[in-house]
């Protein structure tokens, strides 16, 4: 059964499907073919991005890249970009600001994570 449906796509959903080069339509149609919707829903978790990150990692995983950071240079650079994640989200900025170097920061961490993963 094929059914079309228009959904709004959260910005940041989007933005992390960009940076790590996957199409928003396979994440979603993978989560939709091997994933056990109702399982999800009635399960009571405290964070509300569970079900977003679960699908995300259910498609990651499909490609064969690694969900987990256990590389120790993968790790430190984690800890340097969450120090400046936080570091940003206390600054003096405006909203907008914050937001633009935000994204600019996740592109960044993604571009020397790449680096790192190429042979």
């Amino acid at each position: 059964m094929e059914i079309i449906i228009t959904l709004q796509l959260p910005i940041h959903f989007r933005h992390a499907c960009q940076t790590m080069s996957i199409p928003t339509d396979q994440v979603l149609q993978r989560f939709i073919d091997h994933i056990y919707v109702y399982a999800h829903l009635s399960t009571v978790r405290p964070e509300p991005e569970y079900l977003a990150t679960y699908v995300f990692n259910c498609y990651l995983k499909s490609l064969g890249r690694p969900r987990e950071l256990n590389h120790h240079v993968k790790r430190e650079l984690g800890i340097h970009y969450t120090k400046k994640v936080i570091q940003l989200i206390f600054s003096k900025l405006d909203p907008n600001e914050k937001e633009e170097a935000y994204q600019d920061l996740i592109d960044q961490w993604y571009r020397t994570l790449r680096k790192i993963d190429k042979p």
